[in-house]
């Protein structure tokens, strides 16, 4: 799954790069939405792909333990939740190469930031029973003022 975001603001320096995913949880029926073809979701099995609470309490209190930030308000019944972290967190913990390029922009000659990966995440088994997939949102790109 590779989903597409574009956000600019301008960064203090290059280390304040952040990943950020969307964390798809496990739900009560064991059927995954991330896998789920649109037309699969009806009103009438909708519920099957909500997680227990639970199921979400844990994945965000295991999530934030190993140092990631979720983002929002976490919503009844979520089936994902969005985190960020350091490029290096996500590498370390979901055993995936991103790949960080420095991209030139016609915004204010300012250059950009993409942060993608090629891989599919590999989710470890401590969070198997919470987690179903993870996915960077690609192509997330921050700004900072040319030197």
């Amino acid at each position: 799954m590779n989903i597409t975001v574009w956000k600019a603001w301008q960064m203090s320096k290059e280390d304040d790069l952040t990943a950020k995913a969307l964390v798809f949880l496990k739900s009560r029926s064991g059927l995954s939405l991330a896998k789920a073809e649109t037309k699969q979701i009806i009103s009438e099995n909708i519920k099957q792909y909500f997680p227990r609470d639970e199921t979400v309490a844990k994945a965000v209190q295991e999530l934030e333990k190993l140092g990631f930030t979720i983002l929002g308000p976490i919503q009844r019944n979520a089936t994902k939740i969005t985190i960020t972290g350091k490029p290096e967190l996500f590498e370390s913990i979901f055993n995936v190469k991103l790949i960080v390029e420095k991209r030139e922009s016609t915004l204010q000659s300012r250059e950009g930031i993409v942060i993608r990966s090629d891989e599919k995440l590999t989710i470890p088994d401590y969070l198997k029973d919470t987690i179903d997939e993870v996915s960077i949102i690609s192509e997330r790109v921050e700004y900072f003022e040319q030197k």
